[in-house]
């Protein structure tokens, strides 16, 4: 994960898939049903790849 200097805003980047922006708020919590949804519809990740993902398998 990096972030954009002076801004909220944070970009995931892996290898191989595309680079995600993600807007950053302090005392905002984004649910794993959500962060799922964003991997498979917009990065492209099955629903086993992205649950790999959030849980670190």
């Amino acid at each position: 994960m990096t972030r954009q200097e002076g801004s909220s805003h944070r970009w995931l980047e892996a290898d191989g898939l595309p680079r995600l922006r993600i807007a950053s708020h302090d005392r905002t919590t984004v649910g794993p049903g959500l962060v799922r949804q964003i991997l498979v519809k917009q990065v492209g990740l099955s629903v086993e790849e992205a649950l790999e993902v959030i849980h670190g398998d």
